[in-house]
């Protein structure tokens, strides 16, 4: 009986050694291969940030004119007429010399308008200077002191037009007697014409002032 056992319990092993290796066979031949491991993909780099675009340069204002000067305003006072006394002349807009004095051109002719007063018969003061006296010869002021009340004085402007005004006063002061408010831009609307008078000074110029006021009786639209 233990002989008989033994017998079959080799039989089993044999058949199950024969399972086994068929088995083994069966499964290294036709089990399906390994699928090979694929690398994991690599991130995709980020998008670098695109630099803000830097603000343009603003464009130079188109310029139409050949001439980069301001032109002046139409009614700069270019002209003065004084038919009572013969003057005719070209007037230039002008500032303050070194001394604060208003500025005149040079020679004997030369009339000169304060560009920091008012236009001719518009609100302020105007201020127009010229010489009776230049180095000896007469200027287009010397016969200023034959105004009287009432004549007539003419300014031309810078737009061709032409204002019409009339002598409200007529008045000699010593230069240390001149009222302030004979140089002050701004006040009543008024043209005011200065000119050099009295005696001669040994250091030069003259000890007087003759002031005209004048008031327009007539200005263009």
């Amino acid at each position: 009986m233990v002989k008989c056992m033994s017998k079959k319990t080799r039989l089993l092993l044999l058949i199950l050694t024969i399972v086994l290796i068929f088995g083994l066979i069966a499964y290294l031949f036709l089990a399906p291969p390994k699928a090979e491991l694929e690398p994991a993909p690599e991130p995709e780099p980020e998008p670098e940030p695109e630099p803000e675009p830097e603000p343009e340069t603003p464009a130079a204002p188109a310029n139409n004119s050949t001439n980069t000067r301001a032109a002046p305003h139409p009614k700069t006072p270019t002209r003065i007429v004084i038919s009572s006394i013969k003057v005719d002349s070209r007037i230039t807009a002008m500032g303050l010399d070194s001394s604060g004095a208003l500025a005149v051109p040079q020679g004997p002719y030369g009339i000169s308008w304060y560009n920091k007063s008012a236009y001719p018969g518009y609100r302020g003061n105007a201020l127009i200077a010229g010489h009776n006296y230049w180095n000896g010869t007469p200027g287009t002021f010397v016969d200023l002191h034959k105004l009287t009340v009432g004549d007539t004085v003419e300014i031309y402007y810078y737009d061709g037009t032409k204002g019409t005004f009339e002598v409200t006063s007529s008045d000699l002061y010593l230069l240390e007697d001149a009222p302030a408010s004979t140089m002050a831009p701004y006040g009543p609307t008024r043209t005011t014409i200065i000119t050099c008078a009295g005696t001669r000074l040994k250091a030069g110029g003259y000890d007087s002032r003759l002031i005209v006021i004048l008031n327009a009786v007539e200005l263009p639209d």
